[in-house]
């Protein structure tokens, strides 16, 4: 019975390592920016893509290679853009995420706080 309970202890330590550990902003490898930016004042501009009630919008966009994409966070939840090559970090309510795609191919990319949120960049 001690033996069950020290392991059911121990369960319960690393799944809250585990929780606090996946809710930093430190991802080795990442291209985040130490501070995000403020929303900009048009976020219908070319290349942005809103996260609004808990989705990206639009959940697919096609570029050129060398462009931006503006992520701009409209919702009062903090949401993150991660992908296998970027990440934003955590993005409050107003504050946007840029990042440029240098080379083609298809980057899919989610929201680490929201998993079911999924979207993708096709850069040309």
């Amino acid at each position: 019975m001690k033996r069950r309970k020290l392991i059911l202890l121990l369960g319960l330590l690393i799944l809250s390592i585990l929780f606090v550990g996946c809710s930093t902003n430190n991802h080795p490898g990442a291209n985040v920016p130490t501070t995000p930016t403020p929303a900009p004042a048009n976020t219908s501009k070319p290349n942005t893509v809103n996260i609004q009630s808990f989705a990206f919008s639009p959940s697919s966009l096609t570029i050129d290679k060398g462009e931006t994409v503006t992520w701009v966070n409209l919702d009062s939840a903090v949401h993150t853009v991660t992908g296998a090559s970027f990440d934003s970090g955590s993005l409050a309510k107003g504050q946007s995420y840029n990042f440029t795609f240098n080379q083609a191919g298809t980057f899919t990319y989610h929201c680490t706080v929201h998993p079911s949120m999924l979207g993708e960049v096709i850069v040309q």
